[in-house]
């Protein structure tokens, strides 16, 4: 496909529907037999930070995608001709100079996996959220590069990151974190460079890592 000669396509993503998406630096939808039915663009300069990184639909169909490092987008067709620029980052602008590599909705919001922290995102009032190395108190985690957010049965979450390992994370009775487990290194891992997680019918997780493939 000539849309696909700037860049491949980074994101792919099967939704609720079954309808097969994915993004280069435009969202593209594709049907059974690997044809193109649908190409939504954003407003990014097409001559700057306008790739695709990640995509997400959340629990009301819309889009979520995290464009370059400055800009979210999210899209709603059946409410909207095109993707809107997400704006209300409310103080959290070191989100605008990272690249977001995965959402991931819970009952708390929406998580974004960011090469500068963790972030939550309220869809009514915006980011409300930072965690990482560089925060104090109740939003520290020991990490800085976050590649991927995994839900587990219980509730809690386990981060990939791209440079402290693994981070097994539960939630106190004020829903702040607590960091139940960290694997590195140190204790087993090949790599601390972690990317997607995904749990199989025998509660075996498999990681990608930067140093093959990680069985828990």
């Amino acid at each position: 496909y000539p849309q696909f000669t700037k860049y491949n396509c980074f994101p792919v993503v099967l939704n609720a529907n079954g309808e097969l998406w994915t993004a280069n630096h435009h969202l593209c939808q594709f049907d059974s037999l690997r044809h193109l039915i649908r190409e939504i663009e954003t407003d990014a300069p097409s001559d700057g930070d306008n790739r695709i990184w990640s995509i997400f639909q959340d629990n009301m169909s819309t889009w979520w995608m995290g464009v370059g490092k400055p800009y979210i987008y999210n899209f709603n067709q059946s409410q909207q001709d095109k993707p809107q620029l997400f704006e209300a980052y409310n103080g959290f602008d070191a989100l605008q100079k990272a690249e977001k590599w995965h959402f991931l909705e819970n009952e708390r919001g929406i998580w974004i996996s960011a090469n500068n922290g963790l972030y939550l995102l309220d869809k009514e009032k915006g980011i409300v959220a930072r965690y990482s190395e560089q925060e104090e108190g109740a939003h520290h985690l020991p990490a800085l590069q976050f590649h991927y957010t995994y839900q587990d049965k219980d509730g809690n979450l386990w981060l990939a990151t791209g440079d402290a390992g693994l981070i097994k994370i539960g939630f106190d009775a004020t829903s702040n974190p607590i960091v139940l487990q960290h694997i590195t290194r140190a204790n087993g891992l090949p790599s601390n460079e972690l990317y997607p997680i995904f749990e199989d019918a025998f509660n075996h997780m498999w990681i990608s890592s930067a140093k093959g493939l990680i069985k828990l």
